[in-house]
């Protein structure tokens, strides 16, 4: 964005509590990418499904702010994993939760999934208004499904048919599919999209995948699929590549 949106201003000043840290990254860069999409793997689509309803689903979260507050508390935790001596598998590092840095962690991140949910919601509710001054018909937003991915929360756990636990539960790539949930699983480029249902397995910690996957990498599809097919494959599909419209 160019300038931030309309909304940005009592947006950011209701996500919730934040540290000190987090306010003072708070920027111009920050209020501008509330309400856009970012790149990578997020998008957004129009989707039509056996029952010939129409869906809106988009992919996106906290865009910049997320990553930076991710790459700082990852930071620290390696730093205490070392001042204790502690080893780091798979370059897997943690933060004791009960310690001030991992309160302080958990603080930020809430205030980062507050953060997605409202960028999320700008471009729901614009993408909304345009689908009604196109068609004349309101969106039914009563059965909206919003998820998160990358997140960690308490929350009562069955282990092995015993008596459930009050604990810690770290999602990374997963989302939340307790019984009776619904939830979103993104197909690759190309292919279908599920809205699903939870069926509360206790041996996933009531989680499932958040998006179908892919047959291969990135690297290897660009090695195996000629620029000639991928074109063929997509015939018919308006894109706009206007770079100036692209974040």
């Amino acid at each position: 964005r160019v300038k931030a949106h309309r909304k940005t201003e009592n947006i950011i000043r209701n996500l919730g509590a934040c540290t000190n840290y987090l306010k003072s990254q708070i920027s111009d860069i920050t209020k501008k990418q509330l309400g856009t999409l970012g790149s990578g793997n997020h998008f957004l689509e129009i989707l039509y499904d056996e029952n010939e309803q129409i869906w809106i689903m988009l992919h996106s979260g906290s865009r910049r702010i997320g990553k930076e507050t991710c790459d700082y508390y990852h930071s620290i935790a390696g730093d205490q994993m070392s001042k204790h001596r502690l080893p780091i598998i798979n370059e897997l590092k943690y933060l004791e939760i009960d310690s001030s840095e991992g309160q302080n962690y958990l603080i930020d991140m809430r205030w980062c999934l507050n953060y997605a949910e409202q960028n999320r919601r700008i471009m729901l509710d614009e993408l909304c208004a345009i689908i009604k001054s196109v068609t004349g018909f309101e969106t039914d937003l009563k059965r909206m499904v919003n998820i998160h991915h990358n997140y960690c929360q308490q929350e009562n756990v069955c282990f092995n048919n015993s008596e459930e636990e009050f604990v810690w539960v770290t999602r990374k790539g997963a989302t939340s599919a307790r019984k009776g949930q619904l939830g979103i699983i993104p197909g690759s480029m190309g292919t279908g999209s599920f809205i699903v249902e939870g069926l509360g397995n206790s041996l996933s910690f009531y989680s499932c995948s958040h998006g179908a996957g892919r047959l291969m990498s990135r690297t290897m599809a660009m090695k195996q699929i000629s620029q000639q097919s991928f074109e063929q494959a997509m015939k018919g599909i308006v894109s706009d590549t206007n770079a100036a419209l692209r974040d």
